[in-house]
């Protein structure tokens, strides 16, 4: 593995007020800080396929953040101007954070969190770049899950990667013993 990809991103603006009008974790969370709020979604899966802990170790990273635009457009357009939320605005925390991680084995790891913007959730979103095959996610309900493998995929007579497969393709034989145990 030499790169992998995670993301959380999910519109969770109707989650930062209660109908009380009070504010809830997640708004509360946005104040004062500025970075990635929630990383273990993402960071957990891609930490069990790089061997975080086990064959590597994260050594370096860096984070970006957007502004912060979305919360406060949202609790006005719903609340109201005068809402405290939007009075106080001391929301530090960006609309989206992307945080990029390096290993003591050189992978680099992207990771994306934003759960103010508007837009439709992504379940799952990953990533995997290895030396002899890639791994994306499906992003949205009704996709597949895509993979290419080197000398079994679809490629050129050169060996350039000319199409996707799907991932399911190769389930009975690659499909770890757990998942055919238990099932999905």
């Amino acid at each position: 593995m030499v790169y992998c990809e995670g993301a959380y991103i999910h519109d969770c603006r109707a989650l930062m007020v209660r109908k009380d009008r009070e504010l809830t974790w997640r708004s509360e969370v946005r104040i004062g800080f500025n970075g990635n709020t929630y990383p273990t979604h993402s960071l957990g899966p891609v930490s069990q396929w790089l061997g975080i802990n086990r064959t590597d170790r994260l050594s370096t990273v860096s984070a970006w953040m957007t502004p912060c635009r979305a919360p406060v457009d949202y609790l006005k357009r719903n609340f109201g101007s005068d809402h405290p939320a939007v009075q106080r605005s001391p929301y530090t925390c960006g609309d989206s954070a992307t945080t990029v991680l390096a290993t003591e084995r050189g992978a680099v790891v992207v990771l994306r969190v934003d759960w103010v913007s508007p837009r439709p959730h992504n379940m799952t979103h990953y990533a995997l770049q290895g030396t002899r095959g890639a791994y994306l996610s499906a992003r949205r309900q009704g996709e597949d899950d895509l993979v290419w493998i080197e000398g079994r995929s679809p490629a050129d007579p050169d060996g350039v990667a000319r199409s996707w497969e799907k991932l399911e393709d190769y389930a009975a034989e690659l499909e770890h013993p757990r998942w055919k145990q238990w099932g999905r």
